[in-house]
């Protein structure tokens, strides 16, 4: 069963608490904005100081997620298709073929979940593509993209009553609790509704991108090197609107029923877009009886962000705003 998208998660390593620039992708730029399994083929979970195998980690670790690679002789083909108890359909596709010094890999994902909750849904729509060059036995160039696009109308469980006597600013969960929400909305409200009433008005959506070139050398068996140019763009919109539901008659309401009363329409808009540079020099040798590798690299990262909330008010041709 799907989880419900309202609810709130975070990650904690060693008892730290892991931020979002802590979840790196193929063990470099932090990945923002959305995701998805779709296109990933392991993830790593790095504790403590070997974080730092990843640049800057955080004090507990860091999640490496490696996506999916384009593999030198070897053909992989997948297909699934999953539904559940509430009309949702999830299709993922994931191809990858060799063509002599030229691998590919490709996945894809279509998704429209439904929920329990009345009106909350999610819908996914993404694509990845890896191509890899054997430049020749030593040296290989892989060069990724993938794209994906969310909409999610999500669940508000701040929903509020504006009527007469002691109801009036109740939470419309209490007033489910208490047995008093009989003559709200014809009795509509249950609570499989009752977090969601008002969700339809609520909508996320949302676009990852990312872009990544990687070349890898093998001078011989005791070193080699790897250089990656990494970009990552994560853009949302999210709409949000005053979550009340107002009886017959009041504030202005004209519709003769209960009714979700707009005073005004709140868009939040976050850009979000990273790059970098990566350098890493791997060494391997035998002494002291045993095997050693010392690695020692350099990163550059830079971040960029644009945040910003625009407020939109409809009015009447005397100036007032319409309910």
């Amino acid at each position: 069963r799907p989880g419900d998208y309202n609810g709130q998660s975070s990650l904690v390593l060693r008892g730290v608490a892991t931020g979002a620039s802590m979840i790196r992708r193929n063990g470099f730029l932090p990945h923002w904005g959305g995701s998805d399994n779709f296109f990933i083929e392991r993830v790593e979970v790095i504790r403590g100081p070997q974080s730092l195998l990843f640049g800057d980690g955080g004090a507990g670790g860091v999640v490496n997620n490696v996506a999916k690679q384009a593999r030198f002789g070897a053909s992989v083909g997948e297909v699934q298709i999953r539904t559940d108890e509430f009309g949702s359909l999830r299709s993922t596709v994931d191809y990858g073929r060799s063509f002599g010094r030229v691998a590919v890999r490709f996945a894809a994902v279509a998704e429209n979940t439904n929920y329990a909750r009345l009106f909350s849904e999610k819908k996914q729509l993404g694509a990845y593509a890896q191509l890899a060059l054997r430049l020749n036995p030593q040296h290989t160039l892989r060069l990724s993209a993938d794209r994906l696009r969310t909409q999610t109308i999500g669940s508000q469980p701040s929903l509020t009553l504006r009527t007469t006597g002691p109801r009036n600013g109740q939470f419309a969960r209490l007033a489910l609790a208490q047995g008093q929400s009989g003559d709200v909305a014809n009795g509509s409200i249950d609570w499989n509704k009752v977090d969601s009433f008002a969700g339809e008005f609520s909508q996320r959506k949302g676009q990852n991108d990312h872009v990544e070139i990687v070349w890898d050398g093998n001078w011989n068996r005791w070193f080699s090197t790897q250089v990656s140019y990494g970009y990552d763009a994560a853009t949302l919109r999210q709409v949000t609107t005053p979550s009340v539901l107002t009886a017959p008659g009041l504030s202005g309401n004209p519709t003769g029923v209960w009714a979700i009363q707009f005073t005004n329409l709140q868009d939040t808009r976050f850009l979000q877009d990273h790059q970098g540079f990566r350098a890493v020099a791997t060494a391997e040798f035998d002494a002291l009886r045993g095997h050693h590798q010392l690695i020692g690299g350099a990163e550059n990262n830079r971040p960029h962000n644009v945040f910003g909330v625009w407020r939109y008010y409809e009015l009447d041709a005397s100036g007032q705003t319409v309910v």
